[in-house]
């Protein structure tokens, strides 16, 4: 993490995610672990199932505001992925971060499972914008 809050995130992977409409899964979620909850999100694309695992992770619910949306190839194991430019508090004290994330998923698996993976940055907007800016202006 950066003076000013910063993060980078590379080769992140949340994991495995099931889908609690999956009859499959509903008959294992009888024997699971209570302490050790598995992670529940309906099958989706990339992108929604990053705003589920958001909505999950935390008691107060993130601000997130998407900008900017593109999908990208899909590398790997993935089927699925896109490139994201998005606003977010975590409220974890850092305030609001710009955040550039490529977001992938992979296909559902033959347990039922599915990973998403992570990779991005996030700034405070000022710090941020400043040097996409400032990046830009090297390459013109």
């Amino acid at each position: 993490m950066g003076p000013q809050g910063e993060t980078v995130l590379f080769g992140n992977s949340v994991g495995p995610i099931y889908d609690p409409n999956n009859p499959q899964v509903q008959a294992r979620l009888r024997y699971a672990n209570p302490n050790n909850r598995p992670i529940l999100c309906p099958n989706s694309d990339a992108l929604h199932t990053y705003l589920c695992l958001l909505q999950r992770g935390s008691a107060a619910q993130p601000n997130f505001q998407l900008r900017n949306s593109s999908p990208i190839p899909a590398h790997g194991l993935a089927v699925q992925a896109v490139l994201i430019d998005a606003d977010i508090d975590f409220h974890d004290g850092r305030g609001l971060m710009s955040c550039e994330l490529g977001l992938s998923i992979t296909s559902v698996s033959p347990l039922g499972s599915r990973t998403l993976f992570i990779n991005g940055t996030c700034a405070p907007p000022i710090v941020h914008h400043a040097r996409t800016a400032d990046a830009e202006s090297h390459l013109g």
